[in-house]
Parts: structure tokens; sequence; C-alpha cells
């Protein structure tokens, strides 16, 4: 009981905070919400502390996560105090049909989403044995991970490009333009660097019974290259107003990954379900990429020449590392050097172009 109290009190409590960064991106002050999220850590960290110094109990850490919800909460609302005086005083009946109507295909399109993800995992464990599934697990987790880094993007442009999009179609063309560029930036090195690196990473998260999973983790490296720049267009797509499209790429989606991983995983197990994955995105992704382009005639060319000759330097630098057989940190450590180096010397303006058209 106590345990599902505490549970409850973070779902409600998280929920309310949920809603101040939706406000904070509605009023383009996202600053605000790196801060109650950087003070909901800072609480957690000092609840943690506390309540697990005198009792190394779940109910502790589940304590911990509460308090630290309630004071999210709190710092959430003091920050938010000018927007929401006179909320109630403003509130009008008439639009609660048309905000479910837009909020529902996306809250459905959102949970499908999530099942896509776990839908190799569930298979998984129906077809073959519990080792298959925790090695699975094993090469999903660090991408899983990895894929925030599009989402911090993402969410950054979104209250701009919603604005821009009924305000200046020239204007919301380059910054879509430019935040696709800004996520293979990324997501090109990145993918380079796992796939030659990927014993060395797999042997450092998870030591040497873990290398099986060696082939897994590859293939799914390679969604690394889609999901990015997805984040992007996903967020476009729900700015024109397109949700019904995203509720139905959705279960395309989730639907197809499922007969991928019914054909494949009884074949070649874990390497199966990573193929289905790579599959159903590349799929999905390209439906996502077409209605973009029809809603806004967008355009990545200019500037990935010089991204993808730094991602060549860079991938030669860390072959060369890896014959040196140092430590995997330490060729991560230089070959981002590498990388950074190699686009200043481009004289790449890519992020600076996007942070002026934000600031703009």
């Amino acid at each position: 009981q106590t345990l599902l109290l505490a549970v409850a009190v973070v779902f409600v409590f998280d929920s309310w905070r949920g809603l101040g960064s939706a406000l904070f991106r509605t009023v383009e002050r996202m600053e605000l919400e790196a801060l109650a999220n950087i003070l909901t850590q800072v609480a957690f960290i000092i609840a943690g502390f506390f309540l697990l110094a005198k009792m190394q109990t779940p109910e502790s850490l589940a304590f911990t996560y509460a308090a630290a919800s309630i004071a999210g909460f709190l710092v959430s609302f003091y920050l938010a105090r000018k927007y929401v005086k006179g909320l109630f005083a403003r509130f009008d009946k008439k639009l609660i049909k048309s905000i479910l109507s837009a909020s529902l295909p996306i809250s459905i399109a959102g949970i499908l989403g999530g099942l896509m993800i776990n839908t190799d995992i569930v298979l998984l464990g129906w077809l073959t044995d519990a080792r298959q599934v925790g090695l699975f697990t094993a090469a999903q987790k660090p991408i899983l991970f990895l894929y925030l880094i599009p989402s911090f993007i993402a969410g950054g442009i979104f209250p701009t490009l919603a604005r821009l999009i009924t305000q200046d179609q020239e204007k919301s063309r380059l910054l879509i333009s430019k935040s696709l560029t800004a996520t293979l930036l990324f997501a090109l090195p990145i993918t380079a660097g796992l796939l030659l690196a990927s014993e060395d990473i797999v042997r450092l998260l998870y030591g040497n019974d873990y290398l099986p999973a060696i082939l897994a983790f590859q293939i799914l490296a390679g969604t690394i290259l889609i999901m990015f720049p997805v984040s992007i267009l996903h967020n476009a797509i729900f700015a024109y107003d397109r949700q019904k499209f995203l509720m139905r790429v959705s279960i395309v989606g989730i639907t197809l990954n499922a007969i991928f991983d019914l054909i494949l995983i009884p074949v070649w197990g874990i390497t199966g379900a990573a193929i289905a994955t790579l599959g159903t995105q590349v799929i999905v992704s390209s439906a996502m990429w077409h209605k973009a382009k029809r809603l806004n005639n967008f355009s990545i060319l200019r500037a990935l020449p010089k991204i993808a000759f730094a991602t060549l330097i860079t991938g030669a630098s860390v072959i060369l590392l890896e014959q040196l057989n140092l430590p995997i940190l330490l060729i991560i450590f230089f070959a981002t050097l590498v990388y950074a180096a190699t686009l200043f010397l481009l004289k790449e303006t890519l992020l600076r172009d996007l942070k002026a058209i934000l600031v703009n």
C-alpha cells in the first residue's frame, strides 16, 4: 500500500509538472523548463541521500521519487505563476471538444509508439528464451538512451516552429531544414562510432558474456540515422495539425513490427528482432518524410557533404585509435575532438544558423 501510494503521488505531481513544461514551451521559455527539471533532480539527490541514509528500503526510494516529484511541481508552479494567473476566469468549456479532438490522436500515437518499442522484447520472450531477451535488451538500451539527443533538439525548436508555420512559411522551411540537418550532425558520427567500436562498447557496458549481442547492437545502431531526424518530422507534422496521420502511421508501424518479428525471430533470434525494428523504422520514417515534404518542401542537402566528410575522418581516426589498443573511453574522447575540429576547419555554421533562427 505504501509503495502504491508513493507511485500515485509521483504520477499525479509529475503529470502536473509536465503541464508546466508544456506551458513553458508554449510561451517559448524553455529555460524555465530546464531550471524546473534541474531543481527537480537536485531535490531527488537531496531526498535520496537523506531518506536512504536512514532506511535502505524500497519504500525509502519510492518516497524519494515522491518528494522530488512534489518539489518539481512546486517549482514549476512558482515559475509559471504569472502565466496561470486568471486561468479559471478565462476558462471556456466550448474548447474542450476541440482540444480533445486534437490531442486524442497524438496520445494514441504516443501509446502505440511505446508499444512498438517493446514489441520485440515481448515476442522474443514468447518465441525464444530469457537469455535472448537479456541479450536484445542489452543491445537496445544504449540506443534508446541516445534517442534522447534529438528529442532535446525537437523540443527546443517546436514552439518556434509552431509559430512560424502560421506566420512565415519560408522561415519555417529554413528551421525544419536546419533542425533535420542538426540531428544528422549528431547521428552520422554516432552511428559510425557505434558500428566501428561495437565490440569494445558492448564489452565495456556488459562484459564478455554479452558479446553475442554485438550484431543486434550494430543493426540497431543503424536506427539512429532514421530516428534522429524522425523526431523533427514528427513535430513538424504535428505543428501542421496532422495528428491523425501520426496515429495511422503508428498503427502501421506496430503491425509491421509484429509481423516482421513473427517471421524473423524464429529464424535469426535477436538478430531477426533487430532487423524487424530497422525495417519497420525505414518504412514508417519514409512515410513521414513523404508527408512532411508535401507539407513543407524543405531541403537538407547543402550541409550534408561537410558532415559526411567529417564523419569519414572521424571513422578513420576510430579505426587508427583501435589499432593502438587504447581504452574505448579514450577513443570516444579523441574521436569527438577530431569530429569537432574537422567541422571547425570546414567552417560549418549549422548550429550557429539554427540558433539565429530561434532567437529571431
